[in-house]
């Protein structure tokens, strides 16, 4: 159900499913091969080989990880900085 966005915030799609040897899980972590389901997307349209795709979050969402940086691993901390990169491109303040 996680809403994702490219590198330009443009909405892409919402995850319907996440397999791993063809068993569903949850959440995928750094390191697995996974296959991901989302409706309406075609590869080489919507998405192409190579292209970096986002969770959607909200600026709330943000700022509160950002209080409690020191619970996260510098993993998470370099996609979260990714992430407020990719929405400053719209908005200059966004999770100030």
């Amino acid at each position: 159900g996680t809403e994702m966005i490219n590198a330009q915030d443009e909405r892409i799609a919402e995850i319907k499913a996440i397999q791993s040897e063809n068993k569903p899980v949850e959440k995928a972590g750094k390191g697995m091969d996974v296959a991901v389901s989302m409706p309406n997307i075609t590869f080489g349209r919507q998405v192409h080989e190579g292209d970096i795709l986002y969770s959607e979050m909200s600026e709330e969402n943000f700022r509160n990880l950002k209080k409690n940086k020191q619970y996260l691993s510098s993993d998470e901390i370099s996609v979260l900085q990714e992430i407020s990169a990719v929405k400053r491109k719209k908005k200059a303040t966004w999770g100030v």
